[in-house]
């Protein structure tokens, strides 16, 4: 579905056919476009910046970015930003959510928050099988590289896996 083509009205549509699509398009006007669009330009951006690794691991991108290039583990780290403060804060500036997905619905829940998450991954870095634990309608958007995703039908049995 392109971005230009699609409306609320058929997010309503698309929603109840219960399977997976892709609006294309969508990262038109994103500061994180430019940004974002190669490892150079993200860390001309953000390289000094620190980020949390793992439990009390801090790293610079610019780090990460050597990290991701030259392990050869299976399965690397990734980061995961949930924290938009100081010089992070600009990360927040350089996208928006697609007008389909605009409506945060967290914001009428008393208490919570918006479940923003910002993710940068080298080769092979991912996560395990699982489900939303926050059971959001979450969209994601890929500004460089490739993203492998793997949608199993509700009917599946996960332990047969």
């Amino acid at each position: 579905v392109s971005a230009s083509e699609f409306a609320a009205d058929d997010a309503t549509a698309l929603a109840a056919c219960a399977e997976p699509f892709l609006v294309a398009g969508t990262l038109t006007g994103w500061r994180g476009s430019e940004r974002w669009h190669s490892l150079e330009t993200l860390l001309d951006a953000y390289g000094d910046l620190t980020f949390s690794l793992a439990h009390d691991v801090t790293v610079t991108l610019r780090e990460y970015a050597e990290y991701a290039r030259s392990t050869g583990a299976d399965c690397p780290y990734y980061l995961v930003e949930r924290r938009f403060e100081d010089g992070r804060a600009a990360l927040l500036d350089d996208f928006a959510p697609p007008p389909p997905f605009s409506d945060d619905l967290f914001r009428y829940v008393p208490g919570s928050r918006s479940a923003r998450y910002w993710f940068c991954g080298g080769p092979r870095s991912g996560t395990f099988l699982h489900a939303d634990p926050l059971c959001t309608a979450a969209w994601n958007a890929v500004t460089c590289g490739a993203k492998r995703w793997c949608f199993l039908p509700p009917e599946t049995d996960l332990a047969s896996l």
